[in-house]
């Protein structure tokens, strides 16, 4: 894998800690040259499982509309650069991200996706991953809601050494 997007509704790592846009390791022609697109909320907002202390979730429609607005603004930036993305890595929240399952779902092949997501709801989870056909994904369970930290931790690994694993999980 030389180019991988990173995909979350939440930031990456914490509030502002990690840019958005591309990011390099090693130099563009060499052979261990790799690319990260990050692709992510940059409003400070974090959404995780609803009630939650220290979270604000979405408790409602409402909540999960906005989950699949801010999506939606992602996967716009997403299609710029899809057909050079080797490899997809993007956190599957409790509400609103099944918009997220469906558009990966529809552009890359099962192998070439990583889902990381939380305990929250897994059973609907899993039924959504099968029913887009995503089953056999690399899936990555974090231990904390919303996914920063796992997908900080992936990230920083994929640009040092071209591996998609955590530590934690």
């Amino acid at each position: 894998m030389k180019f991988v997007a990173f995909l979350t509704y939440n930031s990456i790592g914490l509030a502002g800690n990690v840019k958005s846009g591309v990011h390099h390791h090693g130099a563009p022609r060499s052979k261990d040259a790799r690319k990260a697109l990050v692709l992510q909320n940059t409003q400070g907002k974090t959404w995780a499982t609803a009630g939650r202390k220290g979270h604000s979730g979405p408790a409602s429609d409402h909540g999960a509309a906005e989950v699949r607005a801010e999506i939606e603004k992602l996967w716009t930036k997403l299609e710029k650069h899809a057909s050079k993305v080797d490899h997809i890595v993007f956190y599957l929240g409790r509400e609103g991200a099944e918009l997220a399952l469906e558009k990966v779902a529809a552009k890359f092949p099962a192998n070439k996706v990583t889902i990381v997501s939380c305990s929250c709801g897994a059973g609907l989870k899993d039924m959504a991953i099968k029913a887009v056909g995503l089953k056999a994904a690399q899936r990555i369970q974090c231990r904390k809601c919303g996914g920063q930290l796992a997908m900080h931790e992936l990230l920083i690994r994929f640009l040092e050494d071209g591996e998609l694993r955590v530590e934690f999980s």
